[in-house]
């Protein structure tokens, strides 16, 4: 997550609409399904319903987790043009990583070849996307001051939107809290009182 979070955050120019996106495990069982065909090319399976609005980005990597961690953390962000829309070289996998309307990302990888003799292990890597989109069209994100076209009731989280609120339980248990020493003081209030009107009455 730390890698999307990095990307979409330093975007050039600044996005105004960039949502804060969350990981899902929801997304993460399409990215397994995706790598468990430990097919060569991006194994997208348009006609299942799950996968509807949903986009992906898909490798086949050696050394898993170092390779895994390049291909997140080092998309190539210059092979793309804001200003012209265009792309150098394929920019899929950037402009799927900072599509401001996507809210959730799920990634999977799975060893498909064991290594044998000079030749390294092969694994399959997916991560799924949602809004989103097989092929994105437009530019990823509306140019503008960070965090200005968030929607209402938002908060600008590293220069990105972020849905998430005070949790309503622990406002709740919070009041509780107060009211429970509002009481006690009370009470002992109360309690010094009739001492104090006990010890006035004896003298």
């Amino acid at each position: 997550m730390e890698c999307h979070a990095k990307l979409r955050e330093s975007v050039t120019p600044t996005a105004s609409n960039m949502q804060l996106m969350t990981y899902s495990s929801e997304m993460e069982k399409l990215a397994e399904s995706l790598v468990a065909t430990c097919s060569p090319t991006t194994p997208f399976p348009i006609t299942s319903p799950q996968y509807e609005g949903a986009g992906s980005i898909y490798a086949f990597l050696t050394r898993e987790r170092r390779d895994y961690h390049d291909l997140l953390c080092t998309v190539d962000a210059s092979a793309y043009s804001y200003a012209n829309d265009t792309c150098a070289s394929d920019c899929q996998d950037y402009k799927h990583m900072v599509w401001a309307k996507s809210t959730q990302v799920g990634c999977a990888s799975r060893r498909c070849l064991r290594a044998v003799g000079n030749l390294p292990s092969l694994y399959a890597m997916a991560c799924v996307y949602k809004p989103s989109a097989i092929r994105l069209k437009g530019r990823p994100y509306e140019e503008g001051v960070s965090c200005s076209k968030c929607p209402d009731g938002y908060r600008c989280n590293r220069n990105q939107c972020d849905a998430k609120i005070p949790s309503p339980a622990k406002t709740t248990s919070g009041a509780a809290k107060t009211s429970s020493l509002a009481m006690l003081l009370s009470a002992v209030l109360v309690t010094q009182s009739l001492e104090f009107h006990h010890l006035f009455s004896l003298n």
